[in-house]
């Protein structure tokens, strides 16, 4: 495994991070791991994961959603029209299509940031051709809003994040106590 330099805004994982955040997910981490968000409890919400993991996989989704309250209330909101109102916005919002390319380049950057780190930027070119959307999507993608919000509660300058962030303003605070146990799905509890 490379150890990467860990960016400005990540921490590195804390005694009980990595159990928590493998239990959030319902499986082992992979690749070079770092914190990129906690809740307002502390918890790990988002990580950060290095573009390419053991044996040169390509991971795309450099910033993974990994609260189970926000990924649950995230597909609630996927099931529903609010992707189609964001597009929409998009295509009839020159500002905000701005800011989402800019996102997108800024999400980019900090995949070939890591990719130099590494010493593959050749074969993340090579594996991401196409990919310049958020979470790995072709560029202009909303397919998944984990990934906007995860970007954007990691630092990111995401406008999709955000307006995720605004619809789930307070659903922290108000369902949870800071123990993710009760959002995980019941394969997670063990």
């Amino acid at each position: 495994m490379v150890t990467l330099a860990i960016g400005p805004h990540y921490q590195t994982l804390e005694t009980g991070d990595r159990e928590t955040v493998e239990r959030q997910l319902g499986r082992r981490l992979r690749g070079t791991v770092a914190v990129a968000s906690r809740c307002p409890y502390g918890v790990v919400e988002v990580i950060a994961t290095s573009p390419l993991l053991d044996g040169d996989v390509p991971f795309p989704t450099l910033f993974w959603l990994t609260c189970p309250l926000l990924q649950r209330a995230v597909s609630g909101l996927e099931s529903g029209d609010f992707r189609d109102e964001l597009r929409r916005r998009a295509v009839e919002t020159p500002g905000f299509a701005a800011a989402m390319r800019q996102a997108e380049l800024d999400y980019i950057a900090e995949r070939d940031r890591w990719a130099i780190e590494m010493g593959a930027s050749e074969k993340v070119q090579i594996y991401f051709v196409g990919r310049e959307g958020v979470g790995g999507t072709v560029s202009g993608g909303m397919k998944c809003l984990h990934a906007h919000l995860a970007h954007f509660l990691a630092g990111g300058d995401n406008p999709v994040g955000a307006e995720v962030q605004e619809a789930l303003t307070g659903r922290q605070e108000s369902e949870c106590a800071g123990d993710c146990g009760p959002f995980l799905r019941e394969d997670r509890r063990r």
